[in-house]
């Protein structure tokens, strides 16, 4: 009875096997192509990303840059106007120092014939005689 039942139970199962092969190789397709797709829009999204990054950093290199510049503009156009002043004031300086040592004495020489005309007028007035 065993042996008339036992094939009856393998033919079954034999029966349903290639069915149930049909299913697991048909889901195997559908996750491969699944996978597929993921890997797809894991490698545009890599993509996208590593442009978008490379763009930013074009960006900040540019903007950098550009900041750079405009500091070493800044210093150089203040180095040129010291330059410029420490010229003009070391000019100036030395004109004005041979000018004002003799305007200087210029002035304290006037003052001294102005002293000095001052006392010999109180000296004559002193002096007892004919005027």
């Amino acid at each position: 009875m065993t042996a008339l039942l036992l094939p009856r139970f393998i033919f079954s199962q034999a029966g349903q096997q290639p069915e149930r092969l049909i299913r697991l190789e048909e889901g195997q397709k559908a996750i491969e192509t699944r996978l597929d797709d993921t890997n797809k829009r894991i490698d545009d999204l890599r993509s996208d990303l590593s442009s978008r990054i490379d763009s930013l950093r074009d960006d900040l290199r540019f903007g950098l840059g550009l900041i750079v510049t405009i500091i070493l503009i800044g210093f150089g156009g203040l180095f040129g106007l010291w330059i410029y002043l420490f010229k003009n004031l070391r000019q100036s300086v030395s004109e004005t120092d041979g000018k004002a040592t003799t305007d200087h004495r210029g002035a304290e020489l006037e003052e001294m014939q102005k002293r000095i005309a001052a006392l010999e007028a109180q000296l004559k007035q002193m002096q007892p005689g004919p005027a």
